[in-house]
């Protein structure tokens, strides 16, 4: 018994060791911007990634095997996105790259990824970014779903009638969103009073809020950063806007930036939301909760989009094991459907044409909280 007991040990230890020399580090690139105007999306974002990662380690997805993330800050630079693209998709070792955030910044990268075959996996709005190639994937919904969903709120509940709209219009994903909510307005009968743009980079509204003012609208719709669109809103309050106009806002500005730098300004805010601070469903109510222990603070929409995307590269590493290769990450991407995540009504499927479904909801801004709208 003694003999057989040894031998057993022996054997379990060899298997173990066996085991261990066959364990690898699987590199995944992470380009985002933590600085610069698209930080308030790539701090969170990059937490959200870093937990579900974490999570999906102990929890025994990866066998013995170990990822590591490689980070890259681009500062919210489309030319330095490019370049560390460019620069991982080289490197043989990196198997795939989560980023980078804007639309614009996808769109200039996605050529380098399906050049280099590589995938990348970005939170870009605009479907436009799937373009370049079988390579390119993305988080976000489109904004045909989200920016419908809440153009539909604001016709049948909000019973909007006369709307302004401002957009930037040196952001394809912000773009896109407008003209889907715009479109939607006017084939439903609503008039749209006026259609202008500003530039990110501006910051004096003092003439667009003036124009706002006179059009004599009861809803102002601003597809715009959360701290430009805050700006707007004070502006246009200082110019004489009534606070019974109805300021409805796009998919970013459900952030706790826009209220921050709003304050009472932007008070009753409707937007479209990728997340409901309160959690739909167990798992979404686990990583809030999770989430708050962690890093010690509320879990916001971009933490749960984070969230979401290192859940989902997991289950594409997963999926394509043992060995992944750069080829079986494309093609586990593709097969990822139902998964648990806290985005939307739960569950993240991507479909045929390489888009994403999870559900969107309609959420508003009371007493400084994002909550869910009536």
């Amino acid at each position: 018994m003694r003999k057989m007991l040894h031998v057993l040990t022996v054997l379990s230890a060899l298997i173990l060791g066996a085991q261990g020399l066959n364990a690898a580090t699987l590199n995944v690139g992470l380009v985002i911007s933590t600085t610069g105007k698209y930080a308030f999306v790539g701090v969170p974002l990059k937490e959200g990634i870093e937990m579900a990662l974490a999570e999906r380690q102990a929890a025994g997805d990866f066998g013995s095997d170990q990822v590591k993330l490689l980070f890259e800050d681009n500062g919210s630079d489309k030319d330095q996105a490019i370049n560390l693209i460019n620069k991982m998709g080289i490197d043989p070792n990196i198997l795939m790259t989560i980023g980078p955030i804007a639309t614009s910044e996808a769109m200039a990268t996605g050529p380098v990824a399906v050049d280099r075959k590589m995938v990348i996996f970005s939170t870009a709005t605009s479907p436009k970014v799937l373009e370049a190639g079988p390579w390119i994937y993305k988080v976000t919904e489109i904004a045909d779903s989200y920016m419908t969903a809440m153009a539909k709120y604001a016709v049948d509940t909000l019973k909007v009638k006369k709307c302004f709209s401002l957009v930037i219009r040196d952001n394809e994903g912000y773009i896109l969103q407008k003209q889907v909510f715009v479109d939607y307005l006017k084939n439903n009968g609503v008039e749209v009073v006026a259609d202008e743009s500003v530039l990110s980079s501006d910051t004096d509204f003092t003439a667009i809020a003036t124009k706002i003012v006179d059009s004599e609208p009861d809803c102002l719709f601003l597809s715009n950063p959360p701290e430009q669109g805050a700006n707007i809103v004070i502006q246009a309050r200082q110019a004489g806007l009534p606070g019974d106009v109805t300021i409805i806002g796009n998919t970013g500005m459900a952030s706790v930036n826009y209220i921050k730098a709003g304050g009472s300004a932007i008070e009753g805010t409707y937007m479209p939301s990728d997340f409901v601070p309160t959690g739909v469903n167990q798992s979404s109510q686990d990583f809030i909760s999770n989430y708050q222990a962690r890093y010690g603070k509320d879990a916001k929409s971009w933490a749960a989009v984070g969230y979401t995307m290192g859940l989902v590269t997991a289950e594409a590493i997963r999926k394509a094991s043992p060995n992944p290769t750069r080829e079986k990450i494309r093609q586990a991407f593709m097969q990822v459907s139902n998964l648990n995540v806290p985005l939307g009504s739960g569950k993240f499927s991507i479909d045929s044409e390489r888009i994403p479904h999870y559900g969107a909801a309609v959420v508003k801004v009371a007493n400084g909280e994002i909550v869910l709208a009536d």
